[in-house]
């Protein structure tokens, strides 16, 4: 999910630079009667793979994505489920 963006060049089209920021959002589903425990080893391993990383460019030549330190919000119990989200803040820089 996209959050925000800036222009951080200048010049002519093609050779503009421009950052945008983000969060990747991981969402959990766990048994309700297994509940916190067993979403919070999943977090814990969505974390690992996506926290302070840098993730290949889908675009040639661009920077990669790169992430921080992500951070794990409990939802509660949604019926028979309980809801975990794991938000992993991102940036990249493109040229526009």
């Amino acid at each position: 999910m996209l959050t925000t963006s800036g222009q951080m060049t200048q010049g002519a089209p093609g050779n503009r630079r421009v950052r945008r920021d983000g969060w990747i959002q991981v969402k959990l589903w766990a048994p309700a009667d297994t509940g916190a425990s067993s979403a919070a080893g999943m977090a814990d391993s969505i974390r690992r793979m996506l926290e302070m990383v840098e993730l290949a460019s889908p675009v040639s030549g661009d920077e990669p994505v790169t992430t921080a330190a992500g951070a794990t919000q409990p939802v509660g119990v949604d019926g028979r489920w309980y809801v975990t989200l794991v938000r992993i803040p991102f940036y990249y820089v493109e040229t526009k």
